[in-house]
């Protein structure tokens, strides 16, 4: 039975799950792609939270990701938490977007309830500017 074609236009033609597709390797490229997520502390073994400010104001939005980050970093080492910590904060790939600057500090915990104390304490202590809006994304889909 010819179960049809499938046609696949891609620039990286050397990604693992591209590769993985062409040779219908499905099932090897999933337990390969648990031991790197296993080894990088990503979904399913931890939790991840993306918390992503924006702002029409580019100096506003940084300042803002500055002393958002600085708080994370206070709570979460006055909190006992071991297993909760900041990967990092950075522009978003997706600088501009909607006429919106954008920053992006990523979390991760093996806990969730630890990670999601964290955030929700952090953020009540957080004075929010009137011109950032917050966005919070539990195990983010993608991180454009």
């Amino acid at each position: 039975r010819d179960d049809g074609r499938v046609v696949i236009q891609t620039y990286r033609v050397d990604d693992n799950a591209i590769k993985a597709v062409r040779d219908q390797k499905v099932a090897e490229f999933y337990e390969n792609e648990l031991e790197i997520r296993k080894s990088l502390g990503f979904p399913p073994f931890t939790r991840l939270v993306a918390l992503t400010l924006r702002s029409r104001n580019e100096d506003s939005v940084r300042k803002a990701s500055d002393e958002l980050y600085l708080l994370l970093e206070r709570v979460i080492s006055k909190s006992g938490y071991s297993d909760v910590y900041v990967i990092g904060k950075n522009p978003c790939i997706i600088y501009k977007k909607a006429s919106n600057f954008r920053y992006q500090i990523l979390l991760s915990g093996e806990n969730f309830i630890h990670l999601n104390t964290i955030v929700k304490v952090s953020l009540e202590r957080y004075h929010t500017p009137s011109n950032i809006y917050i966005e919070i994304d539990v195990d983010p889909l993608s991180l454009l």
